[in-house]
C-alpha cells in the first residue's frame, strides 16, 4: 500500500438522501482532488439529474431504490472504490461543506503526516456554527481521537476491509463509531487533523430551548432515530465490552437532554421509544416497520 495519498489513489464516497440542487453541489468542493466521486443514493426517487446539471466528469451514481441506511451505502460506495484500485476514501455526508482550500490543505495535511501504516482513519474538525478560527489555530496539528463521526473521514481501505466494513443492521446512529471500535481493535490509529475544518450539520433542525434561563441549543431528531440510536450504542455496548461504561453514560446522557431541554409534545414518545428500542436492541429490524411506528 502506498505511503502517498495522491488523486489516482483517492475516492469519495458521498451519501444521498433526497438531495436539492444546492446539496448536490457541494460535491464540486472536493471532486478534483480525487480520482472518482462515488455518489450513493438512499433516496425515494432518482436523483441523476441534479447530477447531469453539475456537469461532473469524475462522478458516478448509483441509486438504490430504497433507503437501505448509510452503512449499506457507504459499503457500496467502498466496493466501487476498491473497483478503482482506490487505497484512500474520503466519506462525505450529502449536506457537508469544505469551504475555501480547505480540502486541499486536509490533503497535504494527511500528506504531511510521517507514520501512514498505521493509521485507518484521518478525520477533521467538524464545525457545528460554533467554532472560532482561532479555537483551532492553535491546537497541535495531530490528535489521536478513539471514534470520530463518518463525515469528513479519508479511511484506509485495507484497513476498512480487514475490520469487515460497516454494520448494514445499524442503519444510520452509531455506525460510524462501531466502525471505529473495531479500527482501533485492529491496532490502527484514528487521527485528527485538527487545523482542518468541515462544516457539518446535526439533526432534522437546531432547536432553541433553556433551563432555569439558560439558553441550549440541541440537534432534534425524528423518534426513529432515537430508537437506532439508542439500540445501536446498547449493541456496540454488548459487543466492545472495554466501551461499555462509555457507552451507558452516553445513554445516560441522551436521556439527561430529553427530560432537562426537550419542551416539545415528543417529549415522552422519546424517552418511551428509546426504552423500548433498548428492550428490543437484540432483535432484528426493518427501516420501514420502524419508521412508520415512530415517524
Amino acid at each position: 500500500m502506498s505511503k502517498e495519498i495522491t488523486d489516482e489513489n483517492l475516492c469519495a464516497v458521498v451519501v444521498w438522501y433526497n438531495p436539492n440542487e444546492e446539496i448536490a453541489k457541494n460535491i464540486l468542493r472536493y471532486n478534483t482532488g480525487v480520482h472518482k466521486v462515488f455518489v450513493i443514493d438512499n433516496s425515494d426517487k432518482n436523483n441523476q439529474s441534479l447530477l447531469d446539471g453539475l456537469k461532473i466528469e469524475n462522478v458516478c451514481y448509483h441509486f438504490i431504490g430504497e433507503n437501505k441506511g448509510i452503512a449499506v451505502a457507504l459499503n457500496i460506495g467502498f466496493e466501487y472504490a476498491r473497483k478503482c484500485h482506490a487505497e484512500w476514501v474520503l466519506t462525505m455526508d450529502q449536506d457537508s461543506i469544505f469551504e475555501g482550500a480547505n480540502f486541499e490543505n486536509y490533503k497535504k495535511e494527511i500528506i504531511n503526516y510521517i507514520d501512514k501504516n498505521e493509521v485507518a482513519i484521518f478525520s477533521i474538525k467538524h464545525d457545528f456554527g460554533n467554532l472560532a478560527e482561532k479555537t483551532v489555530t492553535n491546537l497541535d496539528r495531530y490528535c489521536e481521537k478513539k471514534r470520530v463521526m463518518c463525515s469528513g473521514n479519508v479511511v484506509s481501505y485495507r484497513a476498512y476491509h480487514q475490520v469487515g466494513g460497516y454494520r448494514d443492521d445499524f442503519f444510520v446512529d452509531w455506525v460510524d463509531f462501531e466502525f471505529c471500535a473495531r479500527i482501533k481493535m485492529a491496532n490502527y490509529r484514528i487521527i485528527e487533523c485538527t487545523q482542518v475544518i468541515l462544516k457539518h450539520f446535526l439533526g432534522e433542525r437546531i432547536i432553541e430551548t433553556t433551563f432555569f434561563g439558560a439558553k441550549k441549543y440541541i440537534p432534534d431528531y425524528p423518534l426513529w432515530r432515537k430508537y437506532y440510536l439508542a439500540r445501536n450504542v446498547c449493541i456496540t455496548a454488548k459487543i466492545h465490552k472495554s466501551m461499555r461504561y462509555s457507552m451507558y453514560w452516553r445513554l445516560f446522557q441522551e436521556f439527561k437532554q430529553i427530560l432537562l431541554y426537550e419542551h416539545s409534545e415528543k417529549k415522552w414518545g422519546k424517552i418511551r421509544t428509546m426504552f423500548i428500542a433498548i428492550c428490543n436492541a437484540g432483535k432484528p429490524v426493518n427501516f420501514i416497520d420502524i419508521k412508520k411506528k415512530y415517524c
